[in-house]
């Protein structure tokens, strides 16, 4: 079974890429997308995912806020944070 992972980054080009490195891996799959902290709780929220890669720095909010947020509605939710 393939572990689900969420992308919330806010720069298309490096979502894109990142997606194409994590889908050519056999037991990893991207299931959502997500440019802001709505966008990231929307998709969080209707997915349900394994995995969450949180950039830092997003449109409309703060990954360290987002985090905190997440943990305290999914607190078994991995997250790894991306910071370019």
């Amino acid at each position: 079974m393939k572990k689900k992972i969420v992308i919330v980054e806010d720069h298309p080009i490096v979502r894109r890429g990142i997606t194409q490195l994590i889908n050519y891996e056999s037991d990893l799959t991207v299931i959502g997308e997500a440019e802001d902290v709505n966008g990231a709780h929307d998709v969080i929220g209707k997915e349900q995912p394994d995995l969450v890669l949180i950039d830092l720095s997003l449109k409309g909010g703060n990954g360290l806020e987002l985090i905190k947020d997440l943990k305290a509605v999914y607190p078994k939710l991995l997250i790894i944070v991306v910071s370019l």
